[in-house]
């Protein structure tokens, strides 16, 4: 055993006093911070000794359910994407997703006014996951006409509450489709 002079005490200590705690202390993982309040039955681990998939992992698993012989995962409502271009979570009971007396807009949203059934969300315990409306038409339409008249994409955004990415998606798709009606290339 070596012998190291302490600068601090002038004398002579064993240089491995403390490295076991500094070692245990540097050694340590660090672990992630765990949602408290979500607690999903655990999907069981494959092997209970050679299984080492984490905890996000077996939460995945469980999220994702079982799988079938091609791997498909069967009870989960999210895997097989929508035959009729609406979203399974939105429309599961045969609700219309956009009013036609009233269009339902991102502040909608954001006052707490919303239709959807929590549980139907992709990330139901997550309030900041939120997807996209579908637009009518009519609300098409009548954005397309005010950037006609003059106003202002900005304004147009404020004052709908859509982005202002999705307003001109839907002023340049409007024109497409106009232009292609007059040239009868649509009906």
């Amino acid at each position: 055993m070596f012998r190291t002079a302490n600068p601090f005490s002038g004398g002579l200590r064993p240089h491995n006093v403390n490295s076991g705690t500094v070692l245990a202390i540097r050694t340590l993982k660090r672990r992630p911070a765990y949602p408290q309040t979500y607690q999903p039955q655990l999907a069981d681990k494959t092997h209970p000794t050679k299984d080492h998939s984490s905890f996000f992992q077996r939460h995945l698993k469980a999220w994702l359910g079982p799988r079938n012989v091609r791997g498909e995962y069967y009870r989960n409502k999210y895997y097989y994407p929508p035959q009729n271009h609406k979203p399974n979570y939105i429309v599961p009971d045969g609700n219309t997703v956009v009013d036609p007396s009233k269009p339902e807009t991102n502040n909608d949203r954001r006052m707490g006014n919303t239709r959807r059934d929590p549980s139907l969300q992709p990330f139901p315990q997550n309030p900041y996951c939120k997807t996209a409306l579908m637009i009518s038409n009519e609300l098409k339409d009548t954005i397309y006409q005010q950037v006609q008249q003059g106003a202002h994409i900005q304004e147009i955004a404020h004052k709908y509450g859509i982005k202002l990415e999705r307003v001109e998606a839907i002023v340049r798709l409007q024109e497409i489709e106009r232009g292609w009606k007059k040239e009868v290339s649509i009906l």
